[in-house]
């Protein structure tokens, strides 16, 4: 890729800006630091992406309801409905 520190300083990446979005197109990624501690990344907009749907998948098994097994026939439901007075 480059030369490129896998870490940058804030006060640094302007001018090393076009080197470090370059890299981040060809898979790499960049930490950015402020006072040594990060605070950000540059990654590729397909990287990003993919972490993204990770996340949005990961929620989405976590939001749905575990399924316990229950099945109810269509007269089952019928007579509930029935039985709570909204038909």
């Amino acid at each position: 890729m480059s030369d490129l520190p896998d870490a940058i300083e804030e006060g640094d990446l302007p001018g090393l800006l076009k080197a470090a979005i370059h890299r981040a197109e060809q898979g790499g990624a960049i930490t950015i630091t402020r006072n040594g501690k990060p605070v950000a990344a540059l990654v590729s907009i397909a990287d990003y992406e993919a972490a993204e749907n990770a996340v949005d998948a990961a929620l989405a098994r976590r939001a749905r309801p575990d399924d316990d097994g229950a099945r109810f026939s269509l007269d089952e439901l019928e007579a509930e409905v029935l039985e709570d007075g909204e038909a």
